[in-house]
């Protein structure tokens, strides 16, 4: 006698799909899990284009130092600005890095700032790590303001 319902035999390209899509599903998973520690620029107080004479200001994701850090000028490099400008960084929050040049920023330059490991040398966080980010910008470029000609 046979019996009514009998369990079909198990189809090989659907054992493959289904396990495929179980690998996809988990590594996407691990992947989004592991970006919860990376330290990132959350905003910033510049565009493309900076006046000569600004401070740059960066906001990070996480809280990177202590309150008994705040408000105090360093050389530490934090953020690398090439070209070189000479300056100095405070954090003005404990998530908010400021950025002050010395003699200003030149004009009609292009320059490039990329945020460095440094920025995690005080974090009470031993697990955070940072990522290549890196923005662009430039002081304003020379523009024609009259234009004469004589005969």
């Amino acid at each position: 006698m046979k019996p009514i319902f009998s369990r079909p035999k198990a189809n090989g390209f659907l054992r493959v799909l289904f396990f495929s899509y179980l690998i996809l599903h988990t590594s996407y998973i691990i992947s989004s899990c592991s970006k919860l520690n990376d330290v990132s620029v959350a905003a910033r107080n510049f565009e493309d284009e900076i006046q000569q004479a600004q401070n740059l200001v960066f906001t990070f994701n996480k809280d990177l130092v202590t309150d008994s850090d705040l408000e105090n000028w360093e050389a530490v490099e934090y953020v690398r600005i090439e070209p070189k400008v000479e300056g100095v960084f405070k954090w003005s929050a404990k998530n908010e890095l400021v950025f002050s040049p010395s003699n200003g920023f030149k004009g009609a330059t292009n320059y490039k700032a990329v945020v460095t490991k440094e920025i995690l040398r005080k974090s009470a966080t031993k697990n955070y790590s940072v990522g290549n980010e890196s923005f662009e910008f430039h002081t304003p470029l020379m523009k024609a303001q009259k234009i004469e000609s004589y005969w």
